[in-house]
């Protein structure tokens, strides 16, 4: 394109300074021929990415830790005392196992032997357990015997209050230190089977019979093993007192009320 513009540069000078009279102008020039624009450069080939670089190796993984080793084993509870509770449980080591737990202990003694040999039911196994319990006196008139309706269970003597005066000595059983045990069953509204079970020193007795609910208040036993002519329990009546947690016999005993709680274990 420059080049075409500077050829009519000089077609415009010539008309202006050439020879000549009046006589009219030379014809024109004719213009120069356009130029032909240069062809357009190729462009350059485009450059191939470089090659991507190799990911690196995958490290090896590590190898797994030990497996810790187990506490030992907790020490075995103490062996019960006594009461024939059974020890504690020893605690278990870091990781490890609990303890055994210790024996129980046997009961102790409770009061001393009547001097009888003590009478002993063959059909009934075991003997009584629950605290040992001693008669203490009180004054004042007895608690009212309220009935109510016996339900299955063990009940153990608990408690056994004497209104009255105590008498010295003597041989009546019902008023001597003792553990006794109350083994309910088949109880219904009128009537119930018990067996009873009873220590004193070194001397155990067992008894077993039926229970009948004569009154609202009354209870009468009728023993049947040991017989009573073998020299068991003669039987009798009793007031009575029933929650769903005790059994309370009233008892006419020399000239007072011997009141005895058992309470179900």
């Amino acid at each position: 394109m420059r080049r075409f513009g500077l050829v009519v540069s000089f077609s415009l000078l010539f008309a202006a300074y050439g020879c000549g009279g009046s006589s009219g102008g030379g014809t024109g020039g004719s213009g120069g021929t356009t130029g032909t624009g240069g062809a357009s450069a190729t462009g350059g080939t485009t450059g191939s990415g470089g090659a991507s670089a190799a990911g690196g190796t995958t490290g090896t993984g590590g190898s797994a830790g030990k497996s810790g080793t187990g506490g030992a084993g907790g020490n075995a509870g103490a062996t019960g005392t006594g009461g024939g509770a059974a020890g504690a449980t020893g605690n278990g080591g870091n990781n490890g196992g609990a303890g055994t737990g210790g024996g129980g202990g046997a009961l102790a003694v409770c009061g001393t032997s009547p001097g009888g040999s003590g009478q002993q039911c063959s059909s009934v196994t075991g003997t009584a357990s629950g605290p040992c319990v001693t008669t203490t006196m009180a004054s004042g008139a007895a608690p009212t015997p309220a009935g109510g309706t016996v339900t299955d269970g063990s009940y153990e003597l608990t408690s056994s209050t004497f209104y009255g005066t105590l008498p010295d000595g003597g041989e009546n059983g019902d008023f001597q230190t003792q553990r006794q045990t109350f083994i309910v069953t088949s109880a219904a509204v009128s009537s119930f089977s018990l067996v009873q079970l009873t220590a004193r020193g070194t001397e155990n007795e067992s008894q077993q019979g039926t229970v009948s609910v004569s009154t609202v208040t009354t209870i009468t036993y009728t023993p049947m093993c040991p017989a009573p002519g073998d020299g068991g329990n003669q039987g009798g009546s009793a007031k009575f007192t029933a929650t769903s947690t005790t059994f309370t016999l009233f008892l006419s005993e020399d000239g007072g009320t011997l009141v005895r709680v058992y309470t179900k274990s």
